[in-house]
C-alpha cells in the first residue's frame, strides 16, 4: 500500500528508444523485484511482498502472504538466455563484463549492473548519478534476488561491498554455498638455472 509509481513515456519512438537502455523512466525497487522474478519463475512474474506473515500475541495469523504468480512476460527461453547473459556479467571477463567486482566465491550469482543519469530542469544534473546491481542466485534456479541502488555516489565501490557482504551473509545463512575443489596433481617443472 501507498508505494510510490513509477512513470514512463511513450509518446514519442525516442522515448520507446531510451527506455530500452534505462533512460526516461522510473521504477521503484519493489517493482524492480517483481520484474526480475520473471527470471526466477521461467517468465512469470510474482507479486512481491515484504512480510510473510503478521502473529499477534496470542498466536493468532492477522496477515499471511502467500506466492502469487502475476503473468507472463517473456517465454522460460528467453529468461534462460537472460539469466545466461547475466551470468557473464558477473562471471565474464573483467574486461568487458561490467559487474566481475560483485562476483563471490563460492555463490552462483548472476546479475546486472546499472547507470543512470539523474534528471533536472530541462536536463541532467552535471555529474550526479544513479548506480544499481541487480543480481540473483542461485543463477541455476535462482531464489533470492539483490537489488541495491545508490544516489549521487562518486563511485560504486560501496555498494559493491555492500552487495558482496551480503550475498555472502545470505548464501551462508541458508546453506547456499558451494566449495570448490583444488586439483592436488603433482607438475615438474624442468630446471631453467643458467
Amino acid at each position: 500500500p501507498n508505494e510510490a509509481n513509477g512513470s514512463i513515456n511513450f509518446k514519442y519512438n525516442t522515448e520507446v528508444a531510451s527506455a530500452s537502455y534505462g533512460q526516461g523512466m522510473s521504477v521503484t525497487a519493489v517493482q524492480m523485484l517483481q520484474a526480475l522474478s520473471s527470471l526466477g519463475n521461467g517468465g512469470i512474474t510474482v507479486k512481491p511482498f515484504i512480510v510473510s506473515k503478521i502473529v499477534d500475541n496470542d498466536g493468532n495469523i492477522i496477515v499471511e502472504n502467500k506466492r502469487e504468480e502475476l503473468n507472463r512476460v517473456c517465454s522460460e527461453e528467453t529468461a534462460n538466455k537472460l539469466i545466461t547473459l547475466m551470468r557473464g556479467v558477473v562471471n565474464g571477463d573483467s574486461k568487458i563484463s561490467t559487474g566481475t567486482a560483485y562476483k563471490v566465491n563460492g555463490v552462483d550469482l548472476i546479475g546486472k549492473t546499472g547507470t543512470a543519469e539523474i534528471a533536472g530542469d530541462g536536463g541532467y544534473l552535471k555529474n550526479s548519478y544513479v548506480r544499481s546491481f541487480a543480481g540473483l542466485f542461485p543463477g541455476k534456479d535462482p531464489e533470492i534476488i539483490v537489488y541495491a541502488a545508490s544516489s549521487k555516489s562518486k563511485s560504486s565501490s560501496y555498494l559493491k561491498t555492500a552487495v558482496k557482504d551480503l550475498v555472502k551473509n545470505v548464501s551462508t545463512y541458508l546453506n547456499m554455498t558451494t566449495t570448490s575443489t583444488s586439483d592436488t596433481s603433482d607438475y615438474n617443472v624442468d630446471s631453467y638455472i643458467n
